[in-house]
This record gives C-alpha cells, structure tokens and sequence, in this order.
C-alpha cells in the first residue's frame, strides 16, 4: 500500500511539473523599468531572451507609452536562467528601436532614445 503511495505522489508532482502547475509563482519573476526617451509615443514593446529567435508577445498590449514615461515589466524567466535580452519597441509611425543583448540585474532600467532606432 504505501509503495502504490509513493508511485501516485510521484506521477502527481511528474504531472505538476509537465503542466507548469509547479512553475516559479510570478511573484518571484523579476521586474524591470523600460524608460521610453524617444521623443514619440510608442505602442508596442517585445522583449526575449537572445537565446529566443522571435519576439514574445508585445507586453503593452492596448497601452500606450508616452515619451518621458516608463513601463514596468516582469520578466518570464529568473535572471539564473536568461540575464541577457533584445528589446524593440515601435511607434505610432511604425519606427522601430532597438536593443540588442542587454545584461540585465535586478531592477535593471532600460532606456530607449532616438539613437535606438532602426
């Protein structure tokens, strides 16, 4: 009986793991302060891991943020497993800017300026 026991508690945790029930609680997920200093609103903002071949989702989503203004973001990974991103973001006319493989640190700020763009 207790043999059955442990083998139902294993596949359980097994199946917590595979689902990301036992994934990082979000709380736990590091923040970051991304500074728009363009000179335009912009309103799309993507970030991943340099590791990652794309861009996540735009993490402003109906958001607009204002030049002057700043975002706080949380980050979909600990610092321990990716500390290095690509930032872009876009502005109304479709300009885009650019940071490519940005070390970052807890509470890392992140300045975007009109040298960024593309």
């Amino acid at each position: 009986m207790k043999k059955g026991y442990i083998v139902f508690v294993l596949l359980m945790i097994a199946g917590l793991a595979f689902t990301g029930c036992a994934s990082m609680p979000q709380g736990d997920l590091p923040v970051i302060t991304v500074v728009n200093n363009t000179g335009y609103a912009c309103y799309e903002l993507y970030l991943s891991p340099v590791t990652v071949d794309n861009w996540e989702e735009d993490v402003l989503g109906n958001s607009i943020l204002p030049s002057g203004q700043s975002v706080r973001v949380r980050l979909a990974f600990p610092l321990s497993r990716s500390n290095r991103y690509d930032f872009k973001m876009v502005d109304l006319d479709g300009d885009t800017y650019t940071k490519w493989n940005v070390l970052l640190t807890p509470n890392a700020t992140v300045v975007f300026t009109f040298s960024d763009i593309d």
